[in-house]
This record gives structure tokens, sequence and C-alpha cells, in this order.
């Protein structure tokens, strides 16, 4: 392994004191302490970013630049000191992420998984890998790909890294059709405060399952049969021990109102040192020597969502996306182009860094009028399926950024490799099946 240099010690120090200092806020939700999270993530990205791969740094630049256009505008920092503080909880969420995997590393499952999937075909490494990016994404978001990858085989050539990396993505986007974990499904119910959440839940397991289908299609044809089975059995030995973690993470966000990344940051470093001390101090040393030149490596993963938190708050400030807003305003009448639209705007300013967050609150307000031909399930669902869409394609989102650093590739491989024409072809269909629901409903 490659010798650290000063600047990569020094950028995981700081990613460190963030992880601490957010923990702390949490716990105590002193202001001062938030303000020496934000300054350290702001340090950190000071020393990242120079390190950065090229687009990486093409991007950032196109952050600051649009940060000092709004700042000069309108004489206020305060887009850009939201932006980072939004960005705090990602930047000890990941190193979280990173702990979590030291210690699977130390799970006789892992050993007891390694060892049927040395037998496994390329297709079926696969399946089983998104299998469980879905069983556990839909609860833990990207912890799945943490156990997927601890249990896979550590000196994998880059090509079968980046299958296995799109695999996880997929299943991950997949669990985001329904589940009522991610922030998408708040901000729908936000939206279109009609919907009930298990209406959605109930619509996303049916976009779920189309997407299981096409993704069968797509990617997994020579799959059957009793191969297909031993890929099931093993997404199966893991429900137990992440149904605990998860069931552990729902009752402390239940308990404090804590959100579940807030909760994730606050509770898994706890389970993770437990259970190293219950597996010996041998463990113990194993897992936390491999977490600090984990930390100090990481760059892409942290700016790219930091940048796209801090774009957001600065497009959200200064009112951009009216234009494009008030250009299909005139959809109106035809329900059925303004869903897919509206889907395709989502996901495509996600893809170039506009949080679908961000998109979604823009349109809604503004194209009041135009969505008097839309129903409620389906308005709802249009920014879950955009988000969803965009989560499989976009470097700015936690799943693609964390699934690059997880199985160790580039992050723009993700962005432009096998699940475009996959996120095309659902996109389509997911489209044609809310207009026809649209249809179904308003008759």
């Amino acid at each position: 392994m490659a010798r650290l240099s000063a600047l990569q010690r020094l950028s995981g120090g700081l990613l460190g004191a963030l992880w601490l200092l957010v923990v702390v806020d949490l716990v105590s939700g002193m202001r001062a302490v938030t303000w020496a999270a934000m300054a350290c993530l702001a340090g950190f990205l000071v020393c990242a970013v120079p390190r950065a791969s090229a687009h990486i740094r093409a991007l950032s630049l196109v952050t600051v630049v649009a940060a000092a256009w709004a700042v000069l505008r309108s004489g206020d920092w305060a887009p850009v000191r939201a932006g980072l503080q939004a960005g705090i909880i990602f930047g000890a969420f990941i190193p979280t992420i990173m702990l979590l995997r030291a210690t699977a590393d130390e799970s006789p499952l892992l050993r007891e998984t390694r060892g049927r999937i040395d037998a496994w075909s390329e297709p079926q490494r696969e399946l089983w890998v998104q299998g469980l990016g879905h069983l556990l994404g839909a609860f833990l978001m990207i912890g799945g790909y943490v156990i997927a990858r601890s249990a896979l085989p550590q000196d994998l050539e880059e090509e079968r890294r980046v299958r296995l990396a799109e695999s996880a993505v997929r299943g991950l986007g997949l669990a985001v059709c329904w589940s009522p974990f991610f922030v998408s499904s708040a901000v729908a119910s936000q939206l279109v405060p009609s919907i009930a959440a298990w209406q959605l839940v109930v619509l996303g397991l049916a976009f779920a399952a189309l997407g299981w289908a096409l993704s069968a299609a797509f990617f997994f044809r020579e799959v059957r049969g009793p191969a297909l089975a031993a890929a099931l059995r093993g997404t199966a030995a893991f429900a137990l021990p992440s149904a605990f973690l998860v069931l552990l993470v729902i009752a402390l966000s239940v308990a404090t109102g804590l959100r579940n990344l807030e909760a994730v940051v606050l509770l898994v470093p706890a389970v993770s040192i437990a259970y190293l001390l219950r597996r010996g101090r041998p463990s113990l040393r194993r897992a936390l020597g491999r977490v600090p030149p984990t930390l100090a490596r990481l760059s892409d993963e942290v700016i790219v969502i930091t940048m796209a938190m801090c774009l957001g708050a600065v497009v959200a400030s200064a009112d951009l996306g009216q234009g494009l807003s008030a250009a299909i305003a005139g959809l109106g009448g035809l329900p059925s182009v303004l869903i897919a639209a509206e889907v395709a705007l989502i996901a495509g300013a996600g893809f170039a860094g506009v949080h679908p967050m961000i998109t979604a609150t823009l349109l809604f307000p503004l194209l009041a009028e135009a969505h008097r031909g839309i129903a409620d399930l389906v308005l709802a669902y249009v920014v879950v399926f955009g988000w969803m869409l965009s989560s499989m394609l976009a470097i700015w989102t936690l799943p693609v950024a964390s699934a690059a650093t997880t199985f160790d590739v580039p992050v723009r491989r993700l962005a432009l490799g096998r699940n475009v024409p996959f996120v095309l072809a659902f996109g389509a269909c997911g489209c044609l099946a809310l207009a026809a629901l649209n249809r179904v409903i308003a008759s």
C-alpha cells in the first residue's frame, strides 16, 4: 500500500475530528460544536480538493464560482453556511460506514460466505450484491455495500469491482422506490400531504418489482435454477444480524427524533466497538487500525456530497430554475408529457449536481396549476421516481459516491457505465406506468 502523504494525513485527521464533533453535536446540540465541525469540513475540503480527480476538481470549481456569484449578488453567506452545515452529517456518515466495513471484516459469517462465493459465477455474485444492497439498503442505505464488499474477495481486478459496484447501486436504487426510510419519500409526502406513507410504499413495491424484472433481463439472464437459489440463500444469510442493527437504528430514531443518518452516526460506532470487544482485543485492534488509512485516502466521495449540498443551497437562495419551470408550465393539458418532463428534470438536474430535493421543491409551487390534471398519488411518486433514477447515476449522490469508495473504483465509471441503459429503460417504462395510473385514477 502506498505511503500516505502529509496532506492525506492532515485531511484524514480533519475528517476524524469532524466525525467526533458530529457525534458530540448530536448528543449536546451545542452551536459551538456545530461551527467547529463546519470548520473541520471546510479544512478537509481545502486539503482534499487538490488531490481529487480532475472531474471532481472541475465540479468543485463550478460550485465555488456559483457560491461566489451568489454571495456577491446578495451579500449573504447564509447559503454557503447552510450547505456546509448540511454536509457535516455526510462527512461523519462515510467514516462511520468505513468503521462498519472494518468491523464486518472480523465477522465469522463473512468468512463462511466467502467460502460459498468463491464457487459462484460472476453473474451470481452480482445478483447477490444487488439483492443485499436492496434488502439492507431499504433500512441502512449504503450499509449493504459494506457487508457485500467485505464478503467478496479483496483482490478483485477493477473491471469486476466496477460491475459489482453497479449491482450494489441498482439494488439500493430499487430500495429507494419503496422504502419510507429515504428522504425522497419524506419530501414527497411533504409536497403532497394528502398521500399516506403506505400508499407510496405499495406503489413503490410495484415499481421495485418492475425494476427487478428489467434488471433480470439486462444483467441476469444466465442465472437460473440452482444458481439463482444459491444467490438468494446467500442474501438471506445476512437477514438476522442485519435486522438486529436495523431495529436498533429505527428504535433510536423513533425514541430520539433523530434522522436515520444521524441515528446511524450515533449508534453504529458504539455497536461496532461493542461487537469487536466481544470478538476479542486482537479483532478490535485490527479493525480500528484499518480506519485511519481509509479516512486519509477519502476525497472524491465527501467532496461531491458536500459540494452538492452547497450548490443546492445556492440554487435555492438565488431562485434559479424558475426559467426551466416556466418553460414546461404550458404542458398542464398534457399530463402524460408533464409527468415524463418532471421525472426527467428531477433526474437530469440531479445528474448535473442539483439535489432532487431542490428541484422538486422549486417545481411544485411553480407548477401548481399545471398539476391539476395529475392525481396526487402520481404527483408524489414523480418525486420519488425521479429521485431514484438520479441516485443510480449521479456522482453527487451518496449511493454512487459511497459505492465508488466501498468498491474502490473511479466514480465516473459508475455514472457512465452499464447502469445508463438500464436507467433509461426503467425511466421510460416507469413514466408510461405513471401515465397509465393517472388515467385510471382520473377515470
